[in-house]
């Protein structure tokens, strides 16, 4: 097992889970379109400081033209079906939902790919996809919800569910035909673009002094993308994205440090069971 992709996915676990924490106060203060909108705008520019320099640009052609349009137009739509899950429904519900589409991008890649995998190796991504779903909302919340109220968001959750599970599954050919730098910097401006498409008709607030958030989240989404089609090009989809995507542990822990937010015995226990993932993934 390439040890470089371990921690490729690592630093992406970690890019990711820090971003969600910074991009917090920008959601509470613009409205989670907004934050979205201005996280992107940064992500798209992070990455062409750093990509364009070292690649030649070449439009892809046939399938894999055809999967980059696809990956582009799914990733978009589920970061959007995602946050609407969120504004229709609650965090705490929407989360988990979403968080599973590892569940299917596994499946995907033991029937598209072909991918086998250890029994070691099976045992620490059930205890990750575990740990993740638990880590994702906290049971105090969850006992409150009205959930006749949360069903429109549930329903978004699980077509965004449906949509990452799908993304995640496409990157591995496009990054093996175009390279892991001119793949991240189409895939992440592709989306940018996408995403902005909607605030045309709504208009696009003015950010401020606000703008400082997404300015560092966008950063770390960006970091995080590069370290994904990094790590990704040598290693199974089925074993580097349940370690990629156990970033949510990384939140977690970080929004109790920073934020002072509470960590449910739920969340301790799903810690736990990520961490325990992570090393028998690593032996």
């Amino acid at each position: 097992m390439p040890s470089t992709s371990i921690l490729f996915g690592l630093m992406a676990m970690f890019f990711w889970g820090i971003s969600k924490v910074i991009a917090k106060p920008a959601i509470k203060r613009i409205g989670p379109y907004h934050a979205l909108f201005y996280e992107h705008l940064v992500v798209a520019i992070v990455l062409s400081i750093c990509c364009i320099p070292f690649v030649d640009i070449a439009i892809p052609t046939g399938n894999t033209l055809l999967l980059l349009i696809a990956a582009i137009i799914i990733g978009a739509l589920a970061i959007y079906l995602f946050f609407k899950s969120i504004d229709q429904g609650k965090v705490s519900l929407s989360t988990p939902i979403a968080q599973s589409s590892v569940i299917l991008t596994v499946v995907l890649s033991f029937i598209f790919y072909g991918e086998t995998l250890s029994g070691m190796q099976l045992i620490a991504i059930i205890l990750l996809i575990i740990g993740v779903i638990l880590v994702s909302f906290k049971y105090s919340e969850i006992v409150k919800l009205n959930f006749s109220r949360t069903i429109p968001g549930a329903r978004l959750a699980l077509l965004t569910l449906v949509g990452w599970g799908i993304y995640f599954f496409l990157i591995k050919p496009i990054v093996i035909a175009l390279g892991p730098l001119l793949s991240v910097w189409y895939l992440e401006t592709g989306m940018s673009i996408l995403i902005a498409i909607p605030l045309l008709f709504k208009g696009i607030k003015n950010p401020g002094k606000t703008m400082i958030y997404p300015l560092f989240s966008g950063t770390f989404v960006a970091l995080g993308s590069l370290s994904f089609n990094l790590g990704i090009e040598k290693m199974a989809v089925s074993l580097f994205y349940p370690i990629v995507n156990s970033s949510v542990f990384i939140t977690a822990i970080c929004s109790r440090i920073f934020l002072r937010e509470k960590i449910d015995i739920n969340q301790k226990i799903a810690i736990f069971l990520i961490i325990l993932g992570l090393v028998l993934i690593s032996l």
